[in-house]
């Protein structure tokens, strides 16, 4: 059975939402009274089929660990390590414990793997470095700041050439890999190195702000008339 990347996301998406179904709402007037009485009843409603829902999607995570520690498709290895960093991430998020069995397999695994010299690097890499970002210092060590440095070195600072020879200006983003190796640029890899470095900086580690400037004006650049972004600028 494959590890649907849907299932994994909407477990991290409810993660991060159930804490605000937990919120109270000061009361004003009688009225105001019954209406939150209502509403709290909704919301731990919610948040008991939210928390159901959680421990559901971990147990099957779980259950889909490779021996190696690892998450692939299928039960093949994740030589890239993007699959298991994704599952780790979301793991962490739901409450899974970074001293599991599970998750200290996963953390052996992607200290070995070395996804850089992969083709998917940048989505490897970024995701590695929330995990990274999502444990107790002790235990990334030198790991994060090395991921760091790579999504930093590997964002696009001038022209690039994309896979059909065209030379293509997209500075602020991230394509596959250093070097421009696939399409010159692309707005989904964009924001997976952009989700790297802003876990590394909200884990403490310093972000040069002419990053974030080159991010930004990168991505206003290319943003669509209707207000939307296409997949890449220009599309």
């Amino acid at each position: 059975m494959r590890v649907s990347r849907l299932v994994i996301l909407d477990l991290c998406i409810i993660a991060m939402a159930l804490p605000a179904t937990w919120a109270a709402q000061p009361a004003t007037s009688p009225s105001a009274d019954w209406d939150i009485a209502v509403s709290d009843i909704w919301r731990t409603d919610l948040a008991r089929r939210s928390e159901q829902a959680l421990r559901r999607g971990v147990r099957f995570l779980l259950s889909q660990q490779n021996p190696d520690g690892s998450w692939g498709m299928g039960k093949a290895t994740d030589e890239q390590g993007g699959n298991t960093a994704l599952v780790t991430l979301a793991l962490l998020s739901c409450g899974e414990s970074h001293q599991s069995a599970a998750i200290q397999r996963a953390i052996a695994f992607l200290k070995k793997v070395q996804p850089e010299k992969t083709y998917h690097a940048t989505y490897s890499i970024a995701l590695r470095a929330c995990v990274w970002a999502s444990l107790p210092e002790q235990l990334r060590q030198n790991e994060l700041r090395a991921d760091l440095r790579w999504l930093l070195d590997a964002m696009i600072q001038g022209p690039s050439r994309a896979r059909d020879g065209r030379s293509v200006d997209r500075r602020g983003m991230y394509d596959y890999n250093v070097g421009g190796s696939g399409l010159g640029g692309d707005y989904s890899n964009s924001q997976y190195g952009v989700l790297g470095v802003w876990y590394a900086a909200d884990a403490g580690l310093e972000v040069p702000r002419a990053y974030w400037k080159q991010v930004e004006d990168g991505w206003l650049a290319g943003q669509c008339e209707d207000g939307g972004w296409a997949y890449m600028p220009g599309r």
